[in-house]
């Protein structure tokens, strides 16, 4: 059944039609994943059927070359779309030169998704390099070897800076598609500022390096945008920002659709006069919550600036001990084979409770 879209409420200030061109028309129609061809088909194993919000987007990725915008619940497989749009581009370019490019907030994300990409997507002819910090590119050039690029905005804005250079260049030209997972970031009092003005760059660039050097393949000129998120309201205002010579199409879907659908219990404790103190409280609160409520499943824990600070400084003496007990954290200070390891045994059900900043 397709799922119901759920447009932002919020007074749009473009022309909606012009925006959604036909794929109006093709969110009406079933498309399955076994509509696609078989090369793509390959690059998904683990998928059997697309779900509901799969379903409504998946024909607008594969059957045009519109950009999009995609707010939906976490858990409710927005990683496929970027996945279907990565296969169409690799498909349509044949053997004319592209590349996509991959941003993420955050390293690990970043290093989550080049483990599973560079092994699903080799077969489509996409090899992936990080560039984020982590991986280390002395000689940009390299960049130019590979088909995916997978960063974060701060090493991309570093790098776009001198985008007038000759080995620059040579790397942002074939960018065809442009990935940008997490978009709400851009909210971020800190994070937000390198965001923006890494896509409006890209914007700029993208339209220069066209107009001194018109790209000669069957693959449409201008970056295709692909924005997802789980909390942003004002889709069409992303999708104003977001358009360039392609048209820009929004997704909005509500709770209704998420995959796994969520219990939310809200527990209230007294409020010390100590802030820090109270923070510290609910650490002995905790064991009990979470057996109360985690049926014995791995639990994840969102802890609060004043608790990650603790972290941090105690990050290096106790994280060995930690995972010991079954109990590991996970944040950008970590080293990087530190934080591969806790991601690993996580997935593998070693780790019971995984802490992680966000």
């Amino acid at each position: 059944m397709m799922a119901q879209l759920v447009l932002s409420q919020q007074a749009c200030p473009f022309d909606t039609e012009k925006i959604h061109g036909d794929s109006s028309e093709l969110s009406d129609q079933t498309f399955t994943i076994d509509d696609l061809d078989p090369a793509t088909r390959e690059a998904f194993p683990k998928l059997k059927a697309f779900n509901k919000v799969q379903l409504a987007v998946a024909k607008t990725v594969i059957q045009t070359d519109s950009s999009i915008v995609v707010n939906a619940p976490t858990g409710s497989g927005k990683t496929v779309i970027l996945e279907l749009a990565m296969a169409k581009l690799a498909r349509q370019a044949k053997d004319s030169p592209f590349r996509i490019l991959y941003l993420a907030p955050t390293r690990s994300l970043c290093a989550e998704k080049f483990q599973d990409w560079k092994v699903r997507f080799a077969a489509l002819g996409i090899s992936c390099i990080q560039f984020d910090g982590d991986n280390a590119v002395e000689d940009v050039t390299k960049l130019s070897n590979h088909r995916l690029i997978l960063s974060t905005p701060e090493k991309w804005e570093v790098f776009t800076r001198h985008w007038d250079d000759q080995n620059v260049a040579s790397v942002l030209r074939p960018i065809r598609l442009f990935l940008i997972d997490e978009i709400q970031v851009i909210n971020d009092s800190e994070r937000g500022s390198n965001l923006e003005l890494v896509v409006s760059r890209m914007k700029y660039i993208d339209s220069r390096l066209r107009r001194d050097n018109p790209y000669g393949s069957g693959v449409p000129e201008s970056i295709r945008f692909i924005a997802v998120s789980a909390c942003i309201p004002n889709v069409n205002d992303f999708a104003q920002w977001l358009k360039n010579d392609r048209n820009v199409v929004p997704f909005s879907f509500d709770e209704t659709n998420r995959t796994t659908k969520i219990e939310r219990h809200v527990l209230n404790f007294p409020c010390a006069s100590n802030p820090f103190k109270f923070e510290l409280n609910l650490n002995y609160k905790l064991p009990a919550i979470i057996d109360q409520f985690s049926s014995q499943k791995p639990t994840l824990v969102f802890l609060g600036p004043m608790l990650n600070e603790l972290a941090d400084n105690l990050a290096n003496r106790n994280l060995q001990e930690c995972v010991t007990k079954g109990v590991g954290y996970h944040h950008a200070g970590l080293l990087h084979n530190d934080r591969i390891q806790i991601e690993n045994h996580f997935r593998a059900g070693h780790i019971a409770v995984l802490c992680f900043n966000v």
